[in-house]
């Protein structure tokens, strides 16, 4: 403090060195001891996409210095995958934080904590529900004093339109065999897997592929094992696109938890932010959603469909969309964060874009 004013000193040697992409950073007080310590999520390993990522447990001395847990204590958060998010929360009756984590071709995972050791546990209700899962949104939405979950997922209006009968796949190896990893997305169709690479894109990657189809005609109807040998297809990296809704996950206690995606107005494009208030004052948390991407291949297509989506809850897990007319909200862009802010006692809602403006939204 100088003259009452707060000022902030760059410290350093504070924290360890993690060479991998962070996605998020979440604090708790992991050990019981009365300091905060840190979850350090990792999403991607550079020019290894869809390989799994280990994520870490920073823990603090109490005076604000970080080291990595004791690799017993880690040891269940090695390569769990491509993770975006996580929130810690009480799962069991003892005293530590539990942790749910979400992320790319995941599914949505517990680690229970007894203070010694994180352990994944498997969750009734939590099966196969490996999405493109991108943020977490704790909050007790049917009032029984529990936390439940609004996740942001993928959607629905695009040309991936995966389901536990035909998810789609991500196959992940050296298959040109010059020592680089390749990732190679494919399909279900008529029982078969397909790529979803067009052709100038995959000889792009493995220009070997080039004197093999040398028209387009030659490579359009060919399945991934007429493309690749099937012994590497066998020894790559496999992961599962199952489940595409943004959804509410309902924490039913000793029962697991109950999947519920949203209403279809929530699905038109990917959701990166939530956040929830009572915005019809019936004292019950609704949902507000924003979202949209706009780095996609034109084959793809841009996904700017959402802007930003209000829907009310009544009271026992069901939502229904407002009208942009009647919500007041119509943003567009790429919306990576919601927070509701307090502005001299009304609330005011804050969009924050990608490469824009923030956009504010007074609440009545």
């Amino acid at each position: 403090m100088k003259n009452g004013i707060p000022v902030f000193e760059k410290t350093v040697n504070r924290i360890p060195s993690l060479y991998q992409s962070g996605s998020c950073v979440r604090p708790a007080d992991i050990d019981g001891d009365g300091d905060l310590d840190l979850f350090v999520g990792t999403r991607v390993m550079s020019s290894y996409y869809g390989l799994p990522c280990d994520q870490f447990i920073l823990i603090n001395d109490g005076k604000g210095n970080f080291a990595e847990a004791p690799p017993v204590f880690a040891q269940a958060l090695k390569r769990v995958g491509m993770v975006t998010d996580a929130h810690w929360f009480k799962y069991d009756n003892d005293n530590f934080p539990d942790l749910l984590v979400v992320g790319e071709w995941m599914p949505v995972t517990i680690f229970q904590n007894d203070g010694k050791q994180l352990k994944k546990v498997s969750v009734k209700g939590l099966e196969q529900s490996d999405g493109w899962w991108n943020c977490i949104q704790a909050v007790d939405l049917d009032n029984d004093q529990d936390e439940d979950f609004i996740l942001g997922n993928y959607g629905l209006n695009s040309k991936f339109q995966p389901t536990v009968e035909k998810p789609v796949t991500l196959y992940v190896n050296d298959f040109d065999q010059n020592g680089s990893v390749e990732p190679v997305f494919v399909f279900v169709r008529d029982g078969k897997e397909y790529p979803v690479a067009l052709r100038q894109d995959i000889v792009k990657q493995m220009s070997s592929l080039k004197k093999k189809f040398i028209y387009y005609k030659d490579y359009a109807d060919k399945s991934v094992n007429d493309i690749f040998d099937p012994k590497l297809l066998e020894r790559a990296t496999m992961l599962k696109f199952y489940q595409p809704h943004t959804s509410v996950i309902i924490n039913e206690g000793v029962n697991g938890f109950t999947v519920k995606p949203l209403p279809v107005q929530a699905q038109v494009s990917p959701v990166y932010s939530i956040e929830t208030m009572d915005v019809n004052n019936d004292q019950k948390p609704d949902i507000i959603l924003g979202g949209n991407l706009y780095a996609v291949k034109p084959e793809i297509g841009r996904l700017d469909a959402l802007h930003g989506l209000v829907l009310t809850n009544d009271g026992n897990g069901n939502f229904t969309p407002l009208p942009s007319m009647r919500s007041g909200i119509k943003i567009d862009g790429e919306v990576r964060h919601i927070q509701v802010l307090n502005n001299k006692g009304k609330k005011v809602v804050a969009f924050v874009r990608n490469n824009n403006s923030i956009k504010f939204f007074n609440a009545q």
